[in-house]
Formats: C-alpha cells, structure tokens, sequence
C-alpha cells in the first residue's frame, strides 16, 4: 500500500500534526518544496492528566512554540477507538458495490462499533484488495470539541499505525515506548498489527524481549507481516543495551527511529507520531465507505 504519494503545494496547506499522547502533547509543522516534506516546527508539552482545561492548555502551549498561523489539524486514532484490517473484494466490482461491501464487512465489529458509532474508509492496496479503516464516531467527536475549544479545527482523523508507516518508511516495523508499556507495530501488505507488551517493573527485560520475539513468530507464521527490521521510539532507559539485545535475540535491524539524515545513535524525537500524522497531507485518498 503506497501511504506517502508527495505532492507539491504551499506550505501554508499544510495542516499540523497533533499527537494526544498519554505522557504529553505533540505538534509538527511542515513544509514542502521540490526535494519534499521537511519539519518546519515541532514541540512537544508534557502532560500528566486527561483534564480538559489542562489539556487545551497544553495543546495551545505546543501549537505556539511552532510559529505557524495554521489552526486546522491531523489527529490520530488507535485500539480500541480504531483498527484497520485487510479485506479483498472481486476485481472489476463498482464503486458502490465496493462500499456496500465494506459496510457488510465491517459488522464483524458490531459488539465495540455498533452502527450509529461507527465511522469506516478504504484504503486501496494492490486490486481488488483493501484496508478497511473502522473508528468510533464518538471518539471522533469527544476529540474534535476537545480541539474546538483550544481553537482548533480537525481536518482529518487518521489511524495512528498509518502514521507511524509514513514516518518510518524504510523499516518493517516500529517499536514504540511510554511509560510501562511498548507498542510493536508491525507493518504487513497491504496493513499489519499492532500489539502491547508490558516493560519495566511488570516485566525485565528478557521477559520483554521473548514477548516481542513470539509476536514477530506468530506474524510471520500467519502472514500478518515479515519483519526484519525494527525501529525503536519514545523513551526508555538502557536504549543501547535494549537495541543490540534485541537485534541478537529476535533475529532483526535494530536502530533507532531516524527522520531524513539524523545522524545515528541520537534519540528519536519524541514527536515522531505528530510528524507521521502530519505527513497524512501526502497519503492517497481514501475511498468514503461510512
């Protein structure tokens, strides 16, 4: 699935992406000239509740330490709020007949996505073959008041594992660190999975390190995804140790995420997410299935 088609406009098109994460706010600004897209502004507001004032108050805070006029926004939605699955229709199918066929496939996630709370799109992989994005309507709306009220507009809401894709274009997979947990997001053809294992005081690091290596296991075995390469994002400690042990035990690339030429062995930034989500400007539409 090609998820970064560049095209060229004015920087000034270009919405912000916003990363409402659990330890803090995140905000990137682009900018695009004839070599491509290229990080303008980014910053980043620790945060450490989910109260709605001191949210909008850390959401303004990061939006003004980019310089930028722009107020319009890309948001990222992830388990359980959204999931994307692959889903294959008969070659030649109309465009309605296409759509109708997402709708049938995507009561299969009726019991958490009943139909007056669910929002779903394709994504065009190789044909005939689609991913199939499904999202509670109501998330949706819970994050588009909470950005009305710090003066924001949401453009577009996209799947977080879309946006690690994009930023991480040249691996097979990125394993993202917060607080006492990892994310293994592993990307597949034409989608992939993602998965959530426990670090630090629920589980050493050897523990953690045979968890990450029987989901790789089982990835490859059921076809999900073929990973020989991980990037590593977010914070944690022993960052080294953790890359080289990983490397040597599960059998892959092990570096650290990078943006364009960091150079190597710097910390990824912490807003490595914000830029995926702004890199959503160069993604390929999405056909309307909801």
């Amino acid at each position: 699935m090609n998820v970064f088609g560049l095209r060229f406009g004015s920087s000034n098109d270009l919405p912000i992406g916003l990363d409402i994460g659990v330890a803090g706010i995140s905000a990137v600004a682009l900018t695009v000239d004839s070599e491509g897209a290229h990080v303008a502004g980014a910053a980043h507001v620790p945060t450490d509740t989910n109260e709605p004032d001191a949210l909008v108050g850390a959401i303004n805070d990061a939006i003004g330490q980019l310089g930028v006029a722009e107020r319009r926004c890309i948001v990222g939605f992830a388990e359980p709020d959204a999931f994307a699955v692959p889903v294959s229709f008969a070659p030649g199918m109309r465009r309605t007949a296409i759509v109708r066929a997402a709708q049938i496939e995507a009561r299969r996630f009726d019991e958490d996505f009943p139909a007056r709370d669910r929002v779903i799109s394709l994504a065009p992989a190789t044909e005939g073959r689609y991913v199939l994005g499904v999202a509670k309507r109501s998330a949706i709306a819970a994050r588009t008041a909470l950005l009305r009220r710090a003066g924001l507009t949401v453009h577009a809401a996209d799947n977080e594992h879309c946006a690690w894709r994009r930023a991480q274009p040249e691996v097979d997979a990125v394993l993202d660190f917060s607080l006492d947990r990892a994310r293994l997001i592993m990307f597949g053809d034409p989608i992939g999975e993602n998965a959530t294992l426990f670090y630090g005081d629920h589980q050493d690091e050897a523990e953690f390190i045979d968890a990450v290596r029987a989901k790789l296991n089982v990835a490859r075995l059921e076809d999900i995804a073929d990973v020989r390469s991980i990037a590593i994002a977010g914070e944690t400690a022993g960052r080294d140790e953790l890359i080289d042990n990983l490397a040597a035990a599960c059998g892959v690339t092990t570096q650290n995420a990078a943006i364009g030429d960091m150079p190597a062995g710097v910390p990824p930034p912490i807003w490595l997410l914000a830029y995926g989500l702004a890199l959503w400007s160069f993604a390929e539409p999405l056909e309307e299935a909801s």
